[in-house]
């Protein structure tokens, strides 16, 4: 009878395959986590924006010009309550629109003011490599939307 052969080097192939493996683990979750605190962030400041935009006054809804500069007051409180948190990836002016029920403020009296923002997240940490290895091809698609009863004085 022969001896069996020595197993030489296999707990290092087992250590190996085990620290890919949890390596990719924890880099996907701390991916996914990022993702989900960018996501957080985004429908705080929408809905941050939503809701000082809901508390203007009637005069403001009234008055043509006032009422044509209510999406870029929303969007500075969006960027502000954005960059205030340490946002990284934060959505351009392009992409974060205000408007009051379902069109734009117009001479009615809203009945909700809401504010939309989107971004494409990318991680800063990991760069393009964990989208890409998830199968996403340019990111991680965030959509954030608040939505606000109009408070009439």
């Amino acid at each position: 009878m022969k001896a069996p052969a020595p197993q030489r080097g296999i707990a290092l192939i087992e250590f190996s395959l085990v620290l890919i493996f949890t390596t990719i683990a924890v880099l996907g979750v701390s991916f996914l986590a990022r993702g989900i605190w960018h996501a957080t962030v985004l429908h705080k400041a929408a809905y941050q924006a939503a809701r000082i935009v809901a508390a203007m006054p009637e005069d403001v809804f009234r008055n043509d010009s006032a009422r044509t500069a209510i999406p870029a007051v929303a969007r500075r409180i969006f960027l502000e309550v954005a960059a205030d948190a340490g946002l990284e990836s934060v959505p351009a002016a392009d992409d974060i629109a205000a408007s009051c029920d379902a069109g734009t403020c117009t001479t009615v009296m809203p009945q909700q003011i809401i504010v939309r923002a989107q971004i494409i997240y990318l991680d800063p940490l990991f760069g393009h490599s964990v989208p890409v290895m998830a199968g996403v091809k340019h990111g991680l698609i965030i959509d954030a939307v608040g939505r606000v009863p109009y408070a009439a004085d």
